[in-house]
C-alpha cells in the first residue's frame, strides 16, 4: 500500500495570513490588537510541533502594550489546515496532520497511506 508524504511549507508572509484567516476563525486564539509578528522556536520533544509566539499590540485608551501569545499546539495544526482550506490547497482528510519546522520554517505535513483501486 503506497503512502504520501506532503510538505505545505509556508512563507512569512503567509504565516502572517494564515494567523489572521485562524484569528477570524477563532476569535480567542489571540487578544485583541495589532499582529506585531510572530516567532517560531523549535519543537521542545523530537518529533513534537514548533512553538509559535505571536507579538499583538494592546491598545487600552492611550496606552499601547506588546504582549507575547504562545498558541497551543492544537492552534497551529488548526492555522495552517483553515490556510490550506481557504487557499485551495488540496489535502487529504484522512491524512495524518502535525505542524513541524522545515529549514526553519513552519509547515504542515501530511502522511497519508492510499489504497490502490481494485483490478490495478
Amino acid at each position: 500500500m503506497p503512502t504520501e508524504r506532503r510538505q505545505i511549507i509556508l512563507s512569512t508572509d503567509e504565516v502572517l495570513q494564515a494567523i489572521q484567516a485562524y484569528r477570524r476563525m477563532a476569535p480567542e486564539f489571540l487578544p485583541r490588537g495589532s499582529i506585531l509578528g510572530f516567532r517560531l522556536d523549535g519543537p521542545e520533544a523530537p518529533g513534537g510541533a514548533p512553538a509559535l509566539t505571536v507579538s499583538v499590540e494592546m491598545a487600552y485608551g492611550r496606552t499601547h502594550q506588546a504582549t507575547e501569545v504562545r498558541a497551543e499546539e492544537a492552534d497551529v495544526l488548526q492555522m495552517l489546515i483553515r490556510c490550506c482550506v481557504e487557499n485551495n490547497i488540496p489535502i487529504p482528510r484522512r491524512g495524518a496532520k502535525r505542524a513541524a519546522l522545515v529549514g526553519g520554517a513552519l509547515a504542515l505535513l501530511i502522511d497519508h497511506t492510499g489504497e490502490l483501486p481494485a483490478g490495478g
